[in-house]
């Protein structure tokens, strides 16, 4: 059938390994660079690997811990950053209402009411110390409300709520709202 096998005697692939591929460079010592490439019938490199220097993957998406990625990233799991988030999108719109620009997107897949997105803020032991919490209000009202905890070393209170109405509650300080009119007075009391 014109397969070849390297550790099997019944290849299904044009060449088939059991066991590990070691690929490495010995004429460039010191800076050793191997590579692997995957090309497109027209020879253009789709995916390249390289031991030193740019890895790359052209054309449809990489999915890591499953098998039918839906966008060009797609993990399933914890993704661990050591270093800065850039997401560089070139928008000259000027409506806060839409997702246009750089932006971070947080999905709870749940249509239950009440529940929740959050950053966390941790410390080097892997624990929370402050919280910003979005809260789904409602999924049929498309209504929410920001919430904030910081952590005081034995709990996690919630510190300051904005809610769907735009009024601002502080819990340190009482159960009463701040609240701004159309003329931007303020306004204190205790309903939301």
């Amino acid at each position: 059938d014109g397969n070849t096998g390297i550790g099997t005697t019944v290849p299904n692939e044009k060449l088939q390994v059991a066991g590990n591929i070691h690929a490495y460079d010995p004429t460039n010592l010191g800076n050793t660079n191997a590579k692997i490439f995957a090309s497109s019938a027209s020879g253009s490199t789709t995916v390249a690997i390289r031991s030193v220097g740019f890895t790359h993957f052209n054309g449809g998406n990489v999915g890591i811990g499953m098998t039918s990625p839906g966008t060009p990233l797609d993990v399933l799991g914890v993704i661990r950053a050591q270093g800065a988030f850039h997401s560089a999108v070139g928008s000259a719109s000027t409506n806060l209402a839409t997702a246009n620009g750089g932006q971070l997107s947080l999905y709870n897949s749940s249509n239950t009411d009440g529940n929740f997105n959050n950053i966390g803020g941790y410390n080097s032991s892997s624990l929370v110390t402050s919280q910003i919490c979005f809260v789904n209000e409602s999924q049929t009202n498309r209504t929410g409300t920001i919430v904030f905890l910081t952590h005081n070393g034995s709990n996690m209170p919630e510190r300051m709520r904005i809610n769907s109405a735009g009024a601002i509650r502080f819990n340190a300080y009482g159960a009463g709202y701040l609240k701004t009119d159309a003329s931007g007075n303020i306004t204190a009391d205790n309903t939301g």
